[in-house]
């Protein structure tokens, strides 16, 4: 008799379980497209952005390179105009112009003597492209804070005599990244083009100024965007969106969307649905 019971029991349940879990596989899948989708849209924002932000600084030092005390090297005036110019512009803290052989000419601080930056790659790369140039994640030479080196040089027909030097402040990029609020669970990176991080949330105290993992470095200069499934550095697994560097946009960015988070509300009704068969099977059981 029990035997009959168990029977009619799993075939009363069965068609039950299959409908039940064919539903789940169906929400997963489409929730699956939705994260993914909204994991490439959060990395473009965030890429658009940052693309924004160096847009503007590219203006601004163009401007001061066509300024005349700065083609013309006259210090006074050019150290007046820097620092008036610096205190208005929140996401730097200094611009100063240095000569072909990285000495100072002038700036919105006054630098130690002796001080130069012909060491620094960008202020190099500046020179040989004869271009706008955005560094990779560097110490201040002045303040010792974190920045992102800008450089752009001044030019005499097809000769450099002079380069305009900024920096975007990475305390005012973290800022920024956050007050653009990260769901609980998230992730947003931002990476230079040796893959350094120069932003991220959450927990930039623990990630700003190291490199991504080398098994993720390979995305920093991908073909094309993309999406990825990954577990993060802080041990989250989230699907990720990632923007490479390209000429346009000098940072990659990342954008995770923790899965934990996303499929919660499907992760809930497996278990509600799993207790309820469990305690129909009990009581047809008796």
């Amino acid at each position: 008799m029990r035997r009959k019971l168990v029977a009619v029991a799993v075939a009363a349940l069965a068609p039950v379980v299959a409908m039940l879990g064919y539903n789940e596989y169906a929400m997963r899948q489409q929730r699956t497209e939705e994260v993914r989708a909204q994991a490439t849209q959060a990395a473009r924002q965030a890429s658009s952005e940052v693309e924004r932000i160096v847009e503007g600084l590219r203006s601004l030092l163009t401007a001061v390179a066509s300024m005349p005390f700065v083609r013309h090297a006259y210090a006074p005036a050019c150290n007046e105009a820097l620092e008036a110019l610096a205190g208005k512009v929140p996401n730097i803290r200094t611009i100063f112009v240095l000569a072909p052989d990285g000495k100072p000419i002038c700036g919105s601080l006054e630098m130690p003597a002796g001080t130069t930056f012909a060491d620094r790659e960008y202020f190099q790369r500046a020179i040989e492209t004869k271009d706008f140039v955005v560094g990779g994640y560097t110490k201040s030479r002045i303040s010792n804070d974190p920045v992102l080196p800008l450089a752009i040089p001044v030019l005499n027909g097809d000769v450099v005599t002079a380069v305009v030097v900024s920096g975007v402040r990475l305390d005012w990029l973290q800022n920024r990244i956050t007050e653009r609020g990260v769901p609980p669970g998230n992730a947003v990176t931002l990476a230079d083009g040796a893959g350094t991080i120069v932003a991220r949330v959450p927990y930039p105290e623990r990630f700003v100024g190291t490199v991504i993992p080398e098994d993720y470095r390979k995305l920093v200069h991908a073909k094309q965007p993309g999406i990825v499934d990954v577990v993060s550095q802080d041990g989250t697994r989230r699907i990720l969106g990632y923007r490479p560097v390209t000429e346009s946009s000098p940072l990659y960015v990342s954008a995770g969307v923790s899965t934990s988070e996303a499929f919660a509300p499907i992760n809930r009704s497996t278990i509600n649905n799993s207790i309820g068969i469990a305690l129909g099977a009990l009581v047809a059981l008796g």
